[in-house]
């Protein structure tokens, strides 16, 4: 919407120089998007070291190299289009009691029917997309929703058997969800320069919570638009952690991105860091 709103009357092979709406041109306000249009496509690109972000918009009689880019970048953006609800208060009770998470609707988005909708924000709280997952139900039992079919009383209450996840980008950017950690605005807060990989959001605001930044793969893989977006925000100490049965994943993501920031380590879980106290969490990091 934005990128159109600032093409919309500029001529074929025109650009125009605006603020970032992904970075907000750092602490000076830079104007350092550049949005162009081209007669068969509109490209956008930051050229802010620490944001980056870019994309190609149409794919009209391009040419077939670019076309390919196009259509993957295209592919990316799958918006959430829904209208979302406020969580409820027995949602709200759910998370602080299953994962010690005072959930706000800047953690948590909110809900349509039995769904739960989670933000996916980057390093700069630039909106990135949206994680549906339905449901988030495992372990205490809950009462059903109006016109929910799972027989809560022919499996003991136990609640739904898995979590199904969708994912909507919105946005060409690499679809980690980061997370700072409390206290982070402190003169003497000890974790600076830390950053702890998990797979879920969940588990990446679980850590947040323990005071230390997190981000969340979205999954236990990496790429090298990943591996950039992290590079970008400088971090000294990487700390792999993906939950339990990954850790030959977690060996392997870092042997092969590890030497992109300064020092790398793998943790081995014995829980999902969402199932671990709050105060132990740190411990488990070892940090």
């Amino acid at each position: 919407m934005f990128v159109s709103q600032q093409t919309e009357q500029l001529p074929a092979g025109s650009t125009r120089r605006v603020q970032c709406p992904a970075c907000q041109g750092g602490d000076k306000g830079e104007t350092t998007f550049v949005v162009g249009r081209e007669p068969n496509h509109v490209w956008f690109k930051c050229f802010r070291a620490k944001c980056g972000v870019a994309g190609i918009v149409g794919s009209a009689n391009l040419p077939p190299a670019i076309a390919a880019e196009v259509s993957r970048a295209m592919a990316r953006i799958r918006p959430y289009r829904n209208p979302i609800l406020p969580l409820w208060f027995v949602d709200q009770e759910y998370f602080r009691q299953r994962f010690e998470l005072d959930v706000t609707d800047s953690v948590i988005g909110g809900t349509v029917h039995d769904e739960y909708i989670l933000p996916v924000r980057g390093p700069n709280y630039d909106l990135r997309g949206h994680v549906v997952r339905q449901p988030v139900w495992k372990g205490e039992p809950r009462a059903p929703r109006a016109g929910r079919t799972w027989d809560w009383d022919a499996n003991e209450g136990q609640g739904a058997p898995m979590v199904k996840t969708r994912v909507y980008p919105c946005s060409p950017s690499p679809l980690l969800a980061w997370y700072k950690g409390d206290g982070w605005a402190l003169d003497d807060w000890p974790y600076h320069g830390h950053l702890v990989v998990v797979e879920d959001q969940i588990s990446a605001i679980k850590v947040a919570q323990a005071g230390v930044h997190a981000v969340a793969l979205l999954g236990n893989g990496m790429n090298i638009e990943m591996v950039r977006d992290i590079v970008r925000t400088q971090p000294s100490c990487v700390t792999i952690a993906l939950d339990p049965g990954a850790e030959d994943q977690a060996q392997s993501l870092a042997r092969k991105w590890g030497l992109y920031w300064k020092r790398t380590r793998v943790v081995a879980l014995e829980a999902d860091p969402k199932d671990i106290l709050a105060h132990c969490l740190l411990e488990e990091l070892g940090l």
